[in-house]
């Protein structure tokens, strides 16, 4: 693997449960390197599944521990019920308690802000109140009295997945930031002020659909048969266009985007977790091999 620039960032995608895919892919890198990610980077981005794995590594959390801890959430996250198999006529399938139980017990109340750690922190979520994006940032004072778990609660409420967080707050992925990767990079350069030739930006995703044995008949779809190809288009299309935007606007930045095609796995089914450790072994290959996009 091509050796890290001075400053290090990483950027991780949202996915819900396919987030396991990218802790088992650190977990392989930082078995590699000997050292933890907290040890080789200085800014942490990460939206919705991303801002769980991007903020545990932050504080300091093994890529292992945090894979484990995915094992062990999913059935408890995100348990089959009435609720959840007739979701449609609901306004939500899951309960955030468990979510917000989990959080809770392994950020403890820890505040958000904290100088002390000398990183940066920017999560993403999205505030339906005032209808924007907002970026959460561990050196801004406005979020000072911002809890760890309240920010990553946040930003992982997928709509109709989880009800939305204090009546206005949801995942930071809904919208163009599934992939945050043009947070981090405009971070670097216009906010931490880094030198892009002595910098380096991983971006990883948690899988990209690609049933190319079983490929979409679109000429056979029935009206509701377009829901999960649009929605696949819409956000496969922003994370690309994220993507494009660091490579093209932030010239002598060592950027390296990582991602995997993998069956479709819907980021609420625990049970494909198998499935899904293997394809972070596969990610961990490509990132090891520098088989970026």
């Amino acid at each position: 693997m091509k050796k890290f620039k001075a400053n290090v960032a990483i950027s991780i995608d949202g996915g819900g449960l396919r987030g396991a895919i990218i802790a088992k892919a650190l977990t392989d890198v930082e078995s590699f390197l000997g050292k933890k990610f907290c040890d080789i980077c200085t800014l942490f981005v990460g939206t919705s599944t991303g801002s769980i794995i991007s903020t545990a590594l932050y504080m300091n959390f093994t890529a292992e521990t945090i894979y484990n801890l995915y094992i062990k959430m999913g059935k408890i996250i995100f348990p089959k019920s009435l609720r959840s198999i007739l979701w449609p006529i609901f306004t939500y399938r899951y309960s955030n308690k468990n979510l917000i139980k989990e959080l809770k017990l392994n950020f403890n109340e820890a505040k958000f802000s904290n100088p002390s750690m000398k990183k940066n922190l920017v999560i993403v979520i999205r505030d339906l109140v005032e209808n924007r994006s907002r970026f959460i940032k561990n050196y801004k004072k406005k979020y000072s009295a911002w809890k760890i778990w309240k920010v990553v609660t946040s930003s992982c409420t997928v709509p109709t997945y989880f009800p939305v967080f204090e009546g206005r707050y949801v995942d930071g992925g809904f919208g163009s930031y599934s992939n945050p990767v043009y947070i981090a990079a405009y971070e670097i350069k216009n906010c931490l002020k880094w030198d892009l030739s002595k910098t380096t930006l991983i971006s990883i995703g948690s899988g990209r659909t690609s049933d190319k044995l079983n490929p979409y008949q679109a000429n056979k779809f029935i009206s509701f048969g377009w829901i999960k190809p649009m929605l696949d288009t819409f956000l496969d299309c922003a994370n690309d266009e994220q993507v494009k935007i660091v490579k093209d606007n932030f010239p002598g930045l060592d950027f390296r985007r990582f991602q995997i095609d993998i069956p479709n796995i819907e980021m609420d089914d625990p049970s494909k977790m198998d499935f899904m450790t293997k394809y972070g072994e596969e990610l961990g290959k490509k990132i090891l091999h520098d088989k970026w996009e």
